[in-house]
């Protein structure tokens, strides 16, 4: 079963968010698998006080990454603001089969 495919099972979405928290991980030190409370929390706030170069680097790898052309659409609206939002982000735009899995 291809990666797609694998979406329109419903396994997709573990798969995404897999990939989503191992960037954020890489980029920020911060492990949101094992911290849940974490996840509504902005990401910018004082509790998770992440960087905005850090922020950016996670952008960029999640362009990357799931091969999405119009991310930047959701920057603008400032709704890259936590990280349950962007996991969010990157299901909707895979149900729209606007993401590409690497």
């Amino acid at each position: 079963m291809d990666r797609l495919n694998q979406f329109k099972c419903g396994r997709g979405i573990k798969m995404f968010e897999e990939i989503i928290s191992k960037i954020f991980l890489k980029r920020t030190g911060i492990d949101f698998k094992s911290n849940e409370e974490y996840k509504e929390l902005n990401l910018f706030g004082k509790v998770l006080n992440i960087n905005p170069r850090e922020m950016v680097m996670v952008y960029m790898d999640l362009k990357n990454q799931f091969k999405i052309d119009n991310l930047n659409i959701y920057l603008e609206n400032k709704e890259f603001i936590t990280y349950k939002k962007i996991c969010e982000i990157i299901e909707k735009l895979a149900a729209k089969k606007e993401v590409i899995l690497c």
